[in-house]
């Protein structure tokens, strides 16, 4: 996979970071993400915490879309006073001048609902550039919910039924550029041309990635962003959700012409996930923000986080002021909506929100407002929000968050079997948040959370998200893992764990850099504080000798974990191509990404080891592999050596890459007249040792505990056994 092709994402939060997924210890496979990942108080979603593609909770499906527009329609719930992101931008002032007539907002996302309750009528016909076909207007094309929710945020109508947008009068195109396992640079880059091209005043990309997850920077998109903003063309980004976890350059908000917006809470804070650096330009509602998702759910709107949300905001604002003086350019625009925001920070510029908080009101020309002006309206108007529920069949618990900045006397907890319904409903303290009502709301149903307050009610958004409760056990005494180490050793993994308690079963589990299944066993362990070692077995021709490894154990939840460093950072296969000719191909992964060496670009030279002749070279590839073909008269020996030279291949790395004999097998798993490599600590690669006479014996193995089931092993990184033609033992290490 080229660089320009690793995916991309959206821009929803997820409590570590996002949708870029942090959990992958693939940095080359890392998405470029929605920035979205709190999804909840919805009919569709709980919290998500996924940030490589997050999986979502099936939502209720009805017969046709059609039909669930049809009844979404009538439910006649008006969702507004949950919508604090419009008291803080001023929505009510701004439409005085402007409600975005006019103008036509693209939305470069997961595809749009056309047939949304809150857009019918107002959707372009669009384009996905995944796979380069037009999305129709009468239909749901959206991959992940993501687009629409995005797209309501912007220009949801203002008609008292379902959520209100901030320009509800706006056009919609849509341009689908993420599926649901994201997209890349160039789908992105494509998407923003295709807009350009189709009349788009504004665009909105919701959505972006690490800078430096790829090797050329993102630039793709990044030019296609400059040639927008040269066309005219406003361009609007999520600055990202990496805030809480180092806190990388995203791009495209980072590009040139895009105005990088960060995400605020009802504080008008910098929300704990929101990126941050000096390309950061204006911030908006990024916390519990309600919008609109596709109409197959059981209630087509959700309550997500991110700066996915606030990125909308900025863009409908943008819409208005094009609305009311089409004769602006961007950069007018862009500096009227900066010029207006409210400082919420440090004074001025501030790499945390950048020039302040969105002011559509005073955007458009209105008085400005303080910053406590701001806050007091906010706090007036916002609600509970339910966190979690769980049903046991006869009772049905929740946990809520406290609408923020308002004194609570009491909370009503209320729930209907259908909307329209009357409620069943129970009363808390005002200082409590959580709590129960003898109800099963698992299988239907919807539960909201009531604050009663000095000033008024106010009440959550609906939320369906009801978990099957877990009836706990008793707890039964189990050993604990208290520390954790592996190592390589001929036969394949030895593990060393030490545990402490009574006597018990330990599960040991092994995953290879793809994280596919290495093996996964149990072993017995005595009481009290105990090492015991276990040996599971890995082929030696095994590929995952060459990677990572994640080794862990535990008992159920209570695990530890171990990174195993590659037994040979580098790997060559010999292949047979003809009678007279052999491929060695090979994988400079690990030398790359982990120690930033033998990266794409840098030579490879194939030897003999006995003559040290070269028989061949190439370069490896962005994909960071590489392949030599060479032909089997010129070897000297039995061995071959591979080396990686250039810039930053230093010291070079030799791999020790084992000859088929005639008949194309492989001469078997040790080579002629070698020792095996000496075991090393846990986790350490072997260094490399010369030859060893033929009459050296192999070190005598450690005496480990058997399993009590033999350990699943995979060769391959498809978890299959490698063909004859592919077997061959690889050695390698550091000088």
């Amino acid at each position: 996979m080229s660089p320009e092709n690793r995916t991309l994402s959206d821009m929803r939060t997820n409590h570590t970071w996002q949708a870029n997924t942090q959990h992958s210890k693939r940095p080359i496979h890392q998405k470029l993400c929605l920035m979205t990942g709190y999804r909840s108080s919805s009919g569709v979603q709980r919290v998500l915490v996924a940030l490589l593609a997050p999986a979502l909770v099936a939502p209720a499906l009805f017969s046709a879309p059609v039909v669930a527009a049809e009844r979404a329609a009538s439910y006649g719930i008006d969702l507004t006073a949950t919508q604090w992101g419009l008291t803080a931008v001023r929505a009510q002032e701004a439409w005085t001048i402007s409600e975005g007539e006019g103008v036509t907002v693209a939305v470069l996302d997961t595809g749009v609902d056309g047939t949304h309750p809150d857009l019918a009528g107002r959707v372009l016909p669009g384009w996905s550039t995944l796979d380069n076909s037009a999305l129709a207007v009468d239909q749901d094309n959206d991959s992940d919910q993501h687009g629409t929710h995005v797209a309501t945020i912007i220009g949801g109508d203002n008609d008292a039924d379902g959520v209100a947008g901030l320009a509800p009068k706006v056009t919609i195109l849509p341009v689908q550029v993420l599926g649901s396992n994201g997209g890349t640079d160039r789908t992105v880059a494509a998407g923003i041309d295709w807009a350009v091209a189709n009349g788009a005043d504004i665009i909105n990309l919701s959505l972006g990635g690490a800078k430096s997850i790829f090797d050329n920077g993102g630039n793709i998109s990044c030019t296609a962003v400059g040639r927008a903003f040269d066309a005219g063309v406003v361009v609007i980004v999520a600055a990202g959700n990496s805030g809480s976890s180092r806190n990388p350059e995203n791009r495209p908000a980072s590009c040139r012409g895009a105005l990088s917006v960060a995400a605020l809470d009802e504080n008008l804070e910098r929300t704990f996930f929101s990126s941050y650096d000096a390309t950061v330009g204006i911030a908006a509602p990024g916390r519990r923000i309600v919008a609109g998702v596709p109409t197959a759910a059981e209630l087509p709107y959700a309550q997500w986080d991110g700066t996915s949300m606030a990125a909308p905001y900025v863009a409908a604002a943008a819409a208005l002021l094009r609305s009311a003086h089409p004769e602006w350019t961007a950069t007018e625009v862009v500096t009227a909506l900066r010029t207006s925001a409210v400082d919420v920070n440090s004074p001025g510029f501030d790499p945390e929100t950048g020039s302040g908080a969105l002011d559509a009101a005073a955007a458009l020309g209105l008085p400005a407002r303080t910053l406590a002006q701001a806050k007091a309206s906010i706090h007036a108007v916002t609600v509970p929000r339910i966190l979690s529920a769980a049903s046991d069949a006869l009772t049905t618990s929740l946990r809520w968050e406290a609408p923020v900045g308002a004194a609570v006397k009491s909370y009503r907890v209320s729930y209907v079997a259908e909307i329209g319904q009357a409620p069943v409903s129970i009363e808390f303290a005002g200082d409590k948040l959580a709590g129960s009502l003898a109800v099963d709301a698992f299988l239907s149903g919807f539960l909201t959370v009531t604050a009663i307050t000095s000033a008024g009610e106010r009440v959550s958004m609906p939320f369906n998200g009801v978990e099957l409760a877990i009836v706990e056990l008793p707890e039964v005494p189990q050993p604990k893992v208290t520390k954790l180490t592996a190592r390589w050793v001929d036969k394949g993994i030895e593990f060393n764990i030490t545990t402490d308690g009574p006597a018990g079963t330990v599960n040991a589990t092994a995953l290879d850099w793809n994280y596919g299944l290495l093996g996964n066993t149990d072993v017995k362990v005595k009481s009290g504080k105990k090492s015991t070692l276990l040996l599971m077995e890995v082929s030696p021709a095994s590929e995952a000798r060459a990677h990572v490894a994640v080794i862990s154990a535990g008992v159920d939840g209570n695990r530890k974990q171990f990174d195993l460093l590659p037994q040979y950072p580098l790997a060559g296969l010999v292949l047979t191509s003809g009678p007279a000719r052999l491929a060695v191909k090979g994988s400079s992964n690990f030398v790359c990404l982990m120690e930033q060496r033998a990266c794409a670009g840098e030579i490879v030279e194939l030897r003999d080891a006995k003559s040290r002749k070269v028989l061949g070279s190439t370069r490896v590839l962005e994909n960071l592999e590489f392949t030599i073909m060479i032909n089997r008269l010129d070897l000297r020996s039995e061995k071959l050596v591979l080396t990686l030279k250039g810039k930053n291949a230093s010291p070079i790395l030799p791999v020790i890459v084992y000859k088929p004999t005639a008949n194309g097998k492989p001469t078997g798993n040790t080579p002629t007249g070698e020792a095996p490599a000496k075991e090393t600590p846990s986790g350490d690669s072997p260094p490399i040792t010369p030859p060893a006479p033929d009459d050296t014996k192999p070190e005598a193995p450690r005496e480990v505990k058997p399993a009590i089931q033999s350990a699943t092993t995979t060769n391959t990184t498809n978890g299959s056994a490698p063909t004859a033609a592919q077997r061959a033992s690889v050695m390698t290490g550091k000088r």
